[in-house]
């Protein structure tokens, strides 16, 4: 069997004793990303990599997955005043483009076109928050993919051009109008001026006034803690702002601005639980799971907050109440039922309306309407079909197509099937099913496995541009909705985190269990997938149990548990994962922990583990360490590494889309089909 001849890889030797346990980090070196050894380091990761993939099987998926990349999309429409704004992305371009409808003649501007700011596409518009009349829109500018650049600025739409000066550090930024005055926003600290942690964490909400300089901006709140950010939302009236500051991933504080009085007012603090609402006159309308972890709606009178006071207007359901939505006078609710989205209308008293009705099962999302209108626009998505821009009539409930992607594929030989297994506790998990129906369950089918489990993020049904070539490739893709999400509360969320964490992991295993014991497939030709908190979920599995898989994709990924709160925004995952200062904690953390729970005396799948940069949530140290760590393990099957120099947390540009994904089904079918040999 042929042995893989790795790039040196230097051990530094290194030791510490945690909490009395001794922990060896030979190749912490790695971590200096400034560093010129680093840098050729990765050159030489990078250089091995592209020897090794089948070169002639990159350039034939790059080919095959242009039909699947390249089509138009478009937004669901912002309307303001008499103009609506939406992005644009046309066939052949990299980069959406911000577009400006008027309404009277419908008449189309191009408002901002990112493709013309850099050569090589990694320019691009983190966001952008047009103002009520829509008269100026303020975006969020990236550069290179790296988000410590993102800066705000302000666009005059009659005239054409920026007012004010740019407001620097925004990124992951949020912006509230008021009315036409000016608007309040979320900015980090200068990283010059503090550490690099405080820098990346602790976001202040500030104001700006139209036609002021940005240097003068009032600060509106402080923040002190860096487990904590900030993100900001305009009241319903339009005249104040709304400030939520959220405490890890299972807390919420609220308070409301009064513009005129200038001063903050609490709605909701110091509770153990998540609120989402607004104001409707002197009451916050607002989802929260207190004593309720499905998520019920309360309706709390801000003239006496307390919690004694507050009223239920719609109760706990046996299925997750996911997200309050307020147009046309009403509640819209997003509720999440095995996995999936449903969507109902309530009134002001909590009386069912009617259900918005969908095309099937998949997912809602990128919502925009008004509380003054009867109708508002979302996308809605599945494993079959792309993002699709929809109308929904509060009063009636009816819905139509406002922009539907044109896809020359024949998607209609697919299905997607809701199907359950038995987790190795007991627990009941859902699993999607998607594949060609006359696929035959014999063993034989390459099946991609993917998951994310964690920070209450659900799993719901997804296109995936990638997802549907490998369907044309013969591959099932199976996405169970594992603890550490949201799919079933916030039960479910709590079930897999800090010392949950293990039920996670044991989820994912039980379904590649389940999918090889129902013939879907078989261990050889199963890959497994994940990124960022689903990389750490892949590097865990594959340490675990090995023999089960075929591949491994562990993507932008966290492996060093003892060390990731280290890093960047990182610290706000303590209340997700755990403090490895904490002796208690420390002890699961590094029970799982990949980087460390990988050993010389087990045979591991093919791996592919992939980084950014650029990337400012999760360190490339992850990766690189996890390689070189692998690679002098394995030697029968590959340990590859790609690092992206022009990205950030994800690619931006359809080419860099392109490129990666035509690398990932490379990996996959190569690797496939040397071991079904």
């Amino acid at each position: 069997m042929k042995s893989f001849e790795y790039p040196e890889t230097v051990e530094e030797e290194f030791s510490e004793k945690i909490h009395g346990i001794e922990v060896i980090d030979n190749f912490r070196w790695l971590e200096e990303l400034d560093n010129e050894r680093v840098k050729d380091w990765i050159e030489s990761q990078n250089k091995f990599t592209n020897h090794h993939l089948p070169k002639q099987l990159v350039e034939k998926y790059k080919e095959g997955l242009k039909d699947f990349i390249y089509f138009e999309t478009e937004s669901p429409w912002i309307i303001r005043g008499s103009k609506a704004f939406y992005i644009k992305k046309g066939k052949e371009e990299e980069l959406f483009r911000v577009i400006m409808r008027n309404l009277e003649t419908n008449d189309e501007m191009i408002l901002l076109n990112p493709n013309e700011w850099s050569d090589d596409y990694t320019d691009s518009i983190f966001d952008y928050y047009p103002s009520f009349s829509g008269n100026y829109v303020v975006y969020i500018k990236v550069l290179g993919g790296d988000e410590w650049t993102a800066t705000s600025y302000i666009l005059d739409v009659n005239l054409g051009k920026l007012i004010d000066e740019p407001i620097p550090n925004t990124r992951v930024g949020s912006v509230a109008w008021n009315l036409e005055e000016g608007f309040y926003y979320t900015r980090y600290p200068d990283k010059n001026e503090v550490s690099e942690t405080e820098a990346y964490n602790q976001r202040d909400v500030y104001y700006h006034k139209l036609g002021t300089s940005t240097t003068e901006d009032k600060l509106i709140y402080k923040n002190k803690d860096p487990q904590v950010f900030s993100f900001v939302k305009s009241t319903l009236d339009k005249k104040d702002c709304i400030i939520f500051l959220q405490k890890g991933y299972s807390q919420i504080d609220v308070y409301v601005y009064r513009t005129e009085l200038e001063i903050l007012e609490n709605i909701c603090e110091n509770i153990d639980a998540k609120f989402n609402g607004n104001i409707v006159e002197n009451y916050f309308f607002a989802k929260t799971d207190y004593l309720a972890p499905n998520g019920r709606i309360i309706k709390i009178d801000l003239r006496k907050p307390e919690v004694k006071n507050w009223e239920t207007i719609i109760p706990e359901k046996d299925y997750p109440l996911d997200f309050p939505l307020f147009y046309g006078q009403k509640i819209i609710i997003r509720y999440l039922e095995d996995s999936y989205h449903q969507l109902y209308v309530y009134d002001l008293e909590g009386v069912k309306l009617g259900k918005i009705e969908l095309p099937s099962i998949g997912s809602l999302s990128y919502f925009d309407g008004s509380w003054d209108s009867n109708e508002f626009q979302f996308y809605f998505a599945s494993f079959l079909q792309p993002y699709t821009v929809f109308k929904a009539n509060i009063d009636t409930f009816e819905t139509e197509i406002v922009f539907q992607p044109e896809l020359d594929l024949d998607l209609d030989q697919y299905l997607t099937e809701l199907k359950w297994f038995d987790s190795k506790d007991g627990t009941r998990i859902p699993i999607f099913l998607t594949k060609k129906k006359d696929t035959n369950r014999d063993g034989t089918n390459l099946l991609l496995l993917y998951a994310y489990g964690g920070f209450g993020y659900t799993n719901v049904p997804y296109y995936n541009s990638r997802n549907a070539f490998l369907l044309e490739q013969g591959f099932i893709l199976a996405h169970p909705s594992i603890r550490g999400g949201n799919e079933f509360g916030e039960e479910w969320h709590r079930g897999g985190m800090k010392e949950n964490k293990q039920n996670v992991f044991d989820d994912f295993i039980a379904a590649a269990e389940w999918l090889i014991q129902e013939q879907y497939t078989q261990p050889k030709l199963l890959t497994i997938e994940g990124a960022s908190n689903g990389g750490l979920l892949t590097g865990a599995v594959l340490s675990q149990r090995p023999e089960l898989i075929g591949n491994a994709l562990v993507e932008v990924p966290v492996l060093d548990m003892l060390r990731y709160h280290k890093f960047y925004n990182a610290q706000l995952w303590i209340d997700e994962y755990g403090n490895p200062e904490k002796a208690e904690e420390f002890k699961f953390l590094i029970e799982y922990s990949p980087y460390h729970k990988v050993s010389k005396e087990r045979k591991y799948p093919s791996i592919l583990l992939t980084t950014n940069i650029n990337d400012k949530r999760v360190h490339p140290m992850h990766a690189f360490k996890m390689t070189a760590k692998m690679q002098q393990i394995e030697k029968s099957n590959p340990v590859l590494l790609r690092t992206i120099t022009k990205a950030g947390h994800g690619v931006v540009s359809r080419e860099q889309q392109i490129e990666q994904s035509a690398e990932i089904v490379a990996f996959i079918i190569w690797r496939s089909k040397k071991l079904n040999r």
